[in-house]
């Protein structure tokens, strides 16, 4: 061998032909994807159970069932929240008649008026509704679709609505 090709070699620093050196950086990268992978889980596990509390029907109790015209009904549940610092809301549904358990039957509904209150004016003729009250309004849509028995059905609604101060 001539002076110009010399060739140097590392010897590997233990018995399975790996230096140091790597073995060093496979204990850390196995660490970090170890704690990397635990905190995506537990972000994983926080959305799961903000997802399953945030859609859980809410504590109504029902308020109001009135018959509007000859196939609505005006259904009117008060927000329950036991103890906590809420402002109290009265949910407004539009719907056909309902039978059993009406708080399970609206939670899959959406209410077409949330206020502070359930004296709402509600009058109605055909498809077209007339709401009027005093109070703060949360939400309101000025269509609603429901079902009158087995058939689809859009109502119409408009809103006079003045604040309460």
């Amino acid at each position: 061998m001539n002076n110009s090709q010399i060739n140097i070699t590392e010897e590997p620093d233990c018995a399975h032909g790996h230096n140091k050196e790597s073995i060093t950086d496979k204990k850390s990268f196995r660490l970090a994807h170890g704690i990397l992978t635990a905190l995506l889980l537990i972000i994983l596990l926080a959305d799961c159970i903000y997802s399953v509390l945030a859609h859980q029907p809410p504590d109504d109790i029902l308020t109001q069932n009135k018959q509007l015209t000859d196939n609505t009904w005006l259904y009117v549940t008060k927000y329950y929240d036991y103890g906590h610092k809420v402002p109290l809301m009265y949910r407004y549904y539009l719907a056909g008649q309902l039978n059993g358990d009406f708080i399970t039957q609206l939670s899959e509904m959406k209410p077409f008026l949330v206020a502070d209150v359930d004296n709402a004016q509600i009058t109605g003729s055909g498809n077209a509704f007339d709401v009027s009250l005093k109070g703060h309004i949360f939400s309101f849509t000025n269509t609603e679709k429901y079902r009158k028995g087995d058939k689809p059905t859009v109502a119409l609604i408009s809103l006079n609505a003045s604040p309460t101060h």
